[in-house]
């Protein structure tokens, strides 16, 4: 199990309606332009209550949301139990994985993002402890055939780039295989 986000979050719960209006608006204005927004688990949005948050006071016209496994269970979320209740809005998918020793070492030592980074908190799918198959039979069963990027944030000198890349696209071809997903 991985802990809980528990750093202070960027905004209280008083002004969730208001910033989330807000980020609907910016949104909203991006579609009229053209173009395609999601939110990404990167950012301040990170834990399972922060997406729901950002659905639920976003229009879903304008605001879709960028999946990324890796991030939300980083931030102490259910990786499924999110697909499940947001896979309608779900516009590209970032498949990541998590080490839950270094997660929770640095949940231990109030550590920064970029020390989790360094420290290997981050992995390529199949690296890790997500299911992936679990994700894949999900995405399967929503008729998901947006893109899936394999991503990991990892130092390179830990983690050489090449090997951990292929290791990752292996993975994943596996799993979109065994799920009938098209890649």
């Amino acid at each position: 199990d991985v802990e809980a986000n528990t750093f202070t979050g960027a905004y209280d719960d008083g002004s969730y309606n208001s910033t989330g209006a807000l980020f609907g608006e910016a949104w909203e204005w991006n579609a009229w332009e053209s173009t395609s927004t999601s939110a990404d688990g990167s950012s301040i949005i990170e834990s399972e209550d922060d997406v729901n948050w950002l659905m639920e006071y976003s229009d879903p016209s304008a605001l879709k949301l960028c999946f990324d496994t890796g991030h939300l269970l980083f931030g102490g979320g259910d990786v499924l139990a999110t697909l499940d209740r947001w896979g309608d809005r779900v516009h590209h998918v970032h498949f990541k994985d998590i080490r839950p020793d270094v997660v929770k070492d640095v949940r231990d030592n109030r550590r920064s993002f970029l020390d989790a980074v360094i420290g290997g908190a981050f992995t390529v799918p199949g690296d890790g402890c997500i299911d992936f198959h679990a994700v894949g039979k999900a995405l399967k069963g929503m008729n998901y055939s947006g893109w899936i990027v394999v991503e990991a944030e990892q130092d390179p000198a830990k983690a050489p780039p090449k090997e951990y890349s292929q290791m990752g696209y292996d993975h994943i071809k596996d799993v979109l295989t065994a799920n009938g997903l098209e890649f």
